[in-house]
C-alpha cells in the first residue's frame, strides 16, 4: 500500500439507510468523552476496556470524523 487513503475509501462507515454505523463500544467511548473522560487512561479506568481496544476504537472514531485527538489536550467529540 503506497497510500492509506485509497484503501480507506474501500470501507463504508454507513449502514443501508445512509446513517453512520457505530458499534456499541464506539457509542460507549463517545458517551464517556461527552461526560469529560478525554484521555485514554481515563477511558480505560471508566470503561474497563484494554488500552489496545480503546486505541483501536479511538482511531476508528477519528477516521469516521466523530472525534479529534487534540495532542496534549485530550479527545474532543466533533
Amino acid at each position: 500500500i503506497t497510500s492509506i487513503i485509497p484503501k480507506l475509501q474501500e470501507y463504508s462507515y454507513e449502514n443501508s439507510k445512509g446513517e453512520l454505523a457505530i458499534s456499541e463500544e464506539e457509542k460507549l467511548i463517545l458517551e464517556k468523552i461527552e461526560e469529560g473522560f478525554d484521555s485514554v487512561d481515563a477511558l480505560m479506568d471508566e470503561t474497563e476496556l484494554s488500552i489496545s481496544k480503546i486505541n483501536s476504537i479511538v482511531t476508528l472514531l477519528e477516521m469516521k470524523g466523530l472525534i479529534q485527538d487534540l495532542t496534549g489536550i485530550g479527545l474532543k467529540k466533533n
